[in-house]
This record gives C-alpha cells, structure tokens and sequence, in this order.
C-alpha cells in the first residue's frame, strides 16, 4: 500500500462539514484535500482539530524519518557486532527499539492493524 505522496499541508481553520468553524483540511502537494480535522471532534473535554491535523501532515515526514532511523540503528548495531571493530557479536544493541518501529512502519504502510 501506497499513501498519498508528501508534503502534506493544512488549510484552516474553516467552515467544514458540519459548518463548524474550526475545521481544518489536510492537503496533497496538488493540493487537494485527502483528509479533514473536525472540530466537532472532542477528547476530554478538548477538541484537537488543529493538533491533529498538525499530526496528520507531518505523518510521510514522520515516516520516512522513522525508516531512514531503522537503517541508521542497523548500520549501527551490525558495527557494534563486528569483532574487527572490537565490537561483540552478541550485541543486541537498538534492536527492541528498531523492531518497535519496524512495527509501526509496518502499522502506517497498512501492514498491520
């Protein structure tokens, strides 16, 4: 599964769906709306439109981030490893970390639910 390529971008606050001031629209790089942050939405007593659609957009960031973090941990651990670096083949050093976001990469890209 493939998302929408990024940058993503937040138009808002506006009158949305349910005419609501305070809706936002997350945005492609055309600019096309593909997702929206409702105000109408409340989570203890809150109503995160703007946070969330902050979250929202900074998600391909995020991701790619994320993965470029996993490959950089792996370099990392395989030297750790490495004997002619003085390193210890036992090491398990990042690896619960780098599985936690295998995981969640996964999760994102709707390998998991």
């Amino acid at each position: 599964m493939r998302h929408t390529p990024g940058p993503w971008t937040i138009k808002g606050p506006c009158f949305g769906k349910w005419d609501i001031a305070g809706d936002y629209a997350i945005l492609d790089a055309e600019g096309k709306i593909i997702a929206e942050a409702y105000k109408i939405v409340m989570h203890n007593d809150v109503r995160p439109a703007e946070t969330n659609a902050h979250l929202i957009a900074a998600a391909p960031d995020l991701l790619m981030e994320l993965k470029e973090c996993c490959t950089r941990m792996e370099r990392c651990r395989s030297i750790l490893q490495d004997p002619e670096c003085g390193g210890n083949p036992q090491s398990n050093w990042g690896m619960l970390d780098t599985q936690k976001a295998r995981i969640a990469i996964a999760k994102a890209e709707g390998g998991m639910t």
